[in-house]
């Protein structure tokens, strides 16, 4: 990767594990246009990220992890979306959800660990219909569930569902449970025009039975107020971040390594294109400043994506929980970046010729990757702009999850 500012000031460890997902870039390339037309990630890719212990660099120390901060996490994910967009996405989900599992009474970890490092599992609250039906001991799971990024890897999957009682209609009501992939079926729904080798399937489970401590309430996780918040807090303190801090951070490792990716060939592929009635285009004042103006855009993304993650790892080793206006602050300043990002893409691939536009261009392949990831939610410019502008001038945020 082209030098910038993101692996500056970093503590030791940090700086470790960002050169060791940097170091994966050339084999991640290598296979990403594989990837795309396989609709898979290679088995190679995950098992080099295991090996590098970056896809797992959110599970706790008490599991063998490294359990980075957040700002750490991007960093490497800008690295592997670098490589591949569709691996960075499944890196940033997969790797997250270390975070979230460490939520979950101690129990389930140690159930989902078992004599690894990593546990790797999706999870959906994209549910058609998804319910829970207490009975003695747990719970009755069934529904349909989209969007299952990296599915194809695990060995469990994580859902969320509505529980199964006549007054269940808002947020309270809402939960996420784990249940093992083996009592489910897997159905290949996921044919896109980008990010294909996320393998975002659908999940299906019919009459499933889930014991009581593999369920946990999507409020609680919200606010701290968790099994495992309780039992591990002291030694990991980012659990004290908010769970769409960690979402954004996710989503952001794939937008800002495709970004990078497609400035730093553009620019390799500009220095030897061959001149148009004797000029190359590296000579031409438009296409220098476009370059330009392209990595100060991006140079600027990614600092402004940076603090935001620096400020809430800083508030978890504070033990304190972001402000409203902070989490609103966030989920703004990151559907801009990614808006940015795209705007990024478009303007250098639209201008890389012809060529740019082949199959086996890593290019185009890009290109339709960020305009994947910039469809989800969380990466709604309008709402998230919207509920910032609402916060400013004090109206209503009761009914909001952030």
């Amino acid at each position: 990767m082209a030098a910038s500012a993101q692996t500056a000031a970093l503590p030791a460890s940090s700086a470790d594990l960002v050169a060791r997902a940097e170091a994966l870039i050339p084999a991640l390339r290598s296979r990403a246009i594989k990837v795309d037309a396989d609709r898979r990630v290679a088995d190679e890719s995950i098992a080099d990220m295991l090996a590098a212990d970056v896809l797992q660099m959110l599970a706790p120390h008490c599991f063998g992890g490294p359990q980075a901060d957040l700002a750490t996490f991007l960093d490497a994910g800008i690295a592997i979306g670098h490589g591949c967009g569709s691996t960075g996405w499944l890196f940033g989900i997969l790797g997250c959800h270390h975070w979230v599992l460490s939520h979950f009474p101690v129990a389930v970890q140690q159930e989902m660990y078992g004599d690894k490092n990593h546990a790797l599992w999706p999870l959906s609250f994209s549910g058609k219909g998804g319910t829970a039906r207490p009975v003695d001991g747990g719970f009755i799971v069934s529904g349909r569930w989209g969007f299952c990024s990296g599915i194809d890897f695990s060995d469990w999957i994580g859902v969320g569902v509505l529980i199964d009682k006549e007054d269940a209609h808002d947020l309270h009501d809402r939960y996420n449970v784990i249940v093992p992939r083996a009592e489910g079926e897997v159905i290949d729904t996921w044919f896109t025009a980008g990010m294909r080798g996320t393998g975002s399937r659908d999940f299906v489970a019919n009459e499933v039975f889930v014991p009581t401590h593999r369920i946990l309430s999507q409020e609680k996780m919200q606010n701290g107020d968790t099994p495992g918040y309780a039992a591990l807090s002291a030694d990991y303190p980012a659990l004290s971040a908010p769970f769409y801090g960690v979402l954004l951070a996710a989503v952001m490792c794939p937008v800002l390594g495709i970004t990078r990716r497609v400035i730093d060939d553009y620019v390799q592929a500009t220095r030897n294109r061959a001149g148009f009635r004797g000029l190359k285009p590296a000579a031409r004042p438009a296409v220098q400043m476009k370059i330009g103006e392209a990595m100060a855009r991006y140079d600027a993304t990614y600092r402004m994506v940076r603090a935001m993650f620096v400020e809430i790892d800083d508030a978890a080793r504070l033990g304190q929980q972001c402000t409203i206006e902070q989490r609103l602050r966030q989920r703004r300043d990151t559907a801009f970046a990614a808006q940015t990002c795209v705007e990024i893409v478009d303007n250098l691939v639209s201008r890389a010729g012809a060529g740019a536009q082949t199959q086996t261009s890593h290019l185009q392949l890009a290109q339709r990757d960020i305009h994947t990831i910039r469809t989800h939610v969380v990466l709604d410019i309008e709402e998230a702009m919207e509920l910032y502008g609402k916060h400013v001038l004090d109206q209503d945020l009761a009914s909001v999850r952030f």
